[in-house]
């Protein structure tokens, strides 16, 4: 079933008459689109993008930063229109001016954007060796670089916003509103499904401590006895399943250091190490699957693509293309990816010869949410509970065992 995502791409589109200069198409244009629900129920997106242009100016973005922060979400659409040919032992673009279109709007040399999808550099030393990708591997570092860009985009906001908002305030204190994503199981769950559903047994967790267990407590101070009478289900095992030493997700990222390592070869490993684990649920043929009894209910997970996904490497040639942008936006990422580079690579040589574990996505959501954890638990929380009536998303339906689990 078609969902909605990233609804800043179909925001900018419905503004298209505003932004004549972007030269946007409509979704069914792209890629990255054309297998999306165009519309969201009850959304009006140029209203929308009319509040986003609000909300830059009230933060303090010039309107020249706007303009190159809408260049990079339309240039990555056009981006993810490149096609690709296998030619001899390589591959070549097929014409069509879409890699010629997002060099424009991303401030890029088109032949360098070309060649940063269509040719790998390998660089040992002070030697550098050139291969060129197949059909298969240049759309593969198409998206990355349309990936890379998205997100690396997403956390300069996130800095930027979070620098200016800020300014003025007492050292440690702060009013925030978290508003999580819900508990998810599609037809097809992966790693990101697993994050997610990550975030809510933390959440849950967190909620459980501060809601039963410092209630019992209070009563057992007090020498109240409630034996039988206040009992809650603990789901601190799921997380340890999950979030451990040893757990899923950091043999994920051991298992990127692993030559020859696959998806299949992962969750082999997994199974093997947690079958017995009474929230492991063990398939039934080998192969990369795997479920989890997850505190609102049984998840399994598809595990294609699961190191891939996992890799937090920007492609090599991405620091150099993007600092040499004259869109000031796309420079600010290349120069922070440089310097997330040499970080990694100083790290990498400290003394004692010993090498800092490589960064990962997994790694770096599990350090991020480990912090919204640690703000959450010296806070002073309240908790609005949602309870949805159904599953599927209609009005005017009560499920009551749906509920009842909730509940």
């Amino acid at each position: 079933e078609k969902e909605r995502n990233y609804h800043v791409f179909f925001q900018l589109i419905a503004a298209k008459d505003e932004l004549k200069e972007l030269n946007i198409g409509g979704p069914q244009d792209y890629r990255y689109l054309k297998d999306a629900q165009y519309k969201a129920p009850g959304v009006d997106d140029k209203r929308c993008f009319e509040e986003l242009q609000e909300a830059f100016g009230s933060l303090g973005f010039q309107e020249n930063d706007q303009t190159d922060i809408f260049k990079i979400v339309a240039g990555i659409l056009s981006l993810g229109n490149c096609d690709f040919a296998d030619e001899n032992d390589a591959s070549r673009l097929v014409e069509g001016g879409h890699s010629a279109r997002a060099a424009e709007l991303l401030g890029l040399s088109a032949p360098d954007l070309e060649k940063s999808m269509l040719v790998r550099s390998l660089t040992v030393g002070k030697d550098v060796t050139e291969t060129g990708r197949t059909a298969t591997q240049a759309a593969a570092a198409r998206d990355a670089l349309a990936r890379l860009l998205y997100g690396r985009l997403f956390k300069l906001l996130v800095v930027k916003i979070n620098t200016l908002l800020s300014g003025g305030s007492p050292a440690g204190r702060f009013f925030g509103v978290l508003d999580i994503a819900g508990f998810e199981s599609f037809e097809s769950n992966s790693l990101e499904q697993l994050f997610i559903n990550l975030s809510n047994e933390h959440l849950q967790n967190h909620f459980n401590n501060h809601v039963f267990k410092m209630e019992l407590e209070d009563y057992k101070a007090e020498g109240i006895s409630l034996d039988g009478c206040m009992d809650f289900q603990d789901n601190s095992d799921i997380i340890t399943l999950i979030d451990s030493k040893g757990s899923i997700l950091a043999m994920l990222d051991e298992e990127l250091t692993v030559p020859r390592a696959t998806d299949a070869t992962y969750a082999a490993k997994v199974t093997k190490a947690h079958e017995k684990h009474p929230r492991f649920v063990k398939p039934k043929f080998a192969g990369t699957t795997f479920g989890i009894r997850h505190f609102a209910g049984e998840v399994t997970y598809t595990l294609e693509g699961f190191l891939e996904k996992n890799m937090d490497k920007p492609p090599d040639e991405a620091p150099k293309l993007f600092q040499a942008s004259t869109n000031s936006v796309v420079k600010d990422i290349g120069d922070v990816i440089a310097a997330d580079l040499a970080e990694a690579a100083a790290a990498g040589g400290g003394r004692g010869g010993g090498k800092k574990a490589a960064k990962t996505v997994s790694s770096n959501f599990r350090q991020s949410l480990a912090s919204l954890v640690q703000k959450l638990g010296q806070a002073e929380p309240h908790f609005i509970r949602c309870v949805k009536p159904n599953a599927e998303k209609v009005p005017e339906k009560f499920t009551s065992k749906l509920v009842m689990d909730q509940l």
